[in-house]
């Protein structure tokens, strides 16, 4: 049995298995596509999170490998190219 778990989480985004965020999930969890990052912020187009793994089976442990980072580099959906500023009470039209 492999288990991963989240040691460090994403700051632009979560991991999750169907639509629940996880902290730990199995080799088998990856192997049927179920562990997805899900982007929270939709404006970064890079984030990284890390894991560590460990493997046993029954009456043995194998040990764990130490955290490793895994780099996520996604499309943004939504793409800033300067700070829209809007004074209070001002209506603006956008776009």
């Amino acid at each position: 049995n492999i288990l991963y778990t989240v040691t460090t989480h994403p700051r632009h985004g979560r991991i999750a298995i169907n639509d629940q965020e996880v902290v730990t999930f199995c080799q088998e969890d990856l192997q049927f596509g179920r562990v997805v990052y899900h982007m929270t912020d939709l404006s970064a187009s890079e984030d990284n999170f890390q894991i560590s793994v460990s493997a046993s089976s029954p009456g043995v442990d194998y040990g764990h490998v130490p955290a490793q980072t895994v780099n996520v580099t996604v499309r943004p959906l939504i793409y800033l190219r300067e700070p829209v500023r809007v004074p209070s009470g001002i209506a603006v039209k956008l776009g």
